[in-house]
């Protein structure tokens, strides 16, 4: 089984937001490739299947100066290609990969939305999807994700999911690790 770490960034926080980014990474218990994934997504085409929100518009407007500028660079491509691309690059076949998000409803939710907004095959099964938050609260006190922030950039879809990765894969790994004894 292969894990893939997800990250997005949306203009919005619901399961409808239209996605701007998206960056994912293959990794393992005790281990993260250096396998990622990357795209921007263009917002106005973005929005044509997705959805903003005012108050998440403020919120970037908060955020510093490299997220922001991220989010805007040149190079953004159509959510139809941003996701075939992503489905490309996921790992075969689909039923032997875990994708991971950092919550239950938020990442994997809107990509799913998303891929059936833009009627892109899925590449992943339904069954596999997992959420980081749920295996962080179960090893609470063990690994503090906190630990893991240097030499990450917030709020950039790809930072944030190896970043995800690293501590998730360190907890997999003492979960492994403790249940071999």
């Amino acid at each position: 089984m292969k894990d893939i770490m997800i990250d997005i960034e949306t203009l919005g926080n619901k399961g409808t937001s239209a996605v701007a980014t998206i960056g994912a990474v293959e990794f393992g218990a005790g281990f993260v490739t250096e396998n990622t994934f990357y795209t921007r997504i263009d917002w106005i085409d973005a929005l044509k299947y997705g959805t903003m929100d005012a108050s998440s518009m403020k919120w970037w407007m908060n955020q510093n100066d490299e997220a922001r500028a991220e989010m805007t660079k040149d190079g953004a491509i159509s959510l139809k290609k941003g996701l075939r691309q992503l489905a490309d690059w996921m790992p075969k076949p689909i039923d032997e990969v875990r994708v991971w998000g950092n919550g239950s409803v938020f990442d994997i939710a809107i990509l799913n939305y998303a891929f059936n907004q833009v009627q892109v095959k899925l590449p992943w099964h339904f069954r596999n999807v997992r959420d980081v938050r749920t295996v962080t609260d179960l090893t609470y006190g063990h690994i503090d994700p906190k630990d893991y922030v240097d030499g990450t950039v917030a709020h950039n879809a790809l930072s944030d999911a190896i970043y995800q990765a690293n501590y998730l894969s360190d907890m997999l790994k003492k979960i492994e690790d403790a249940l071999k004894k």
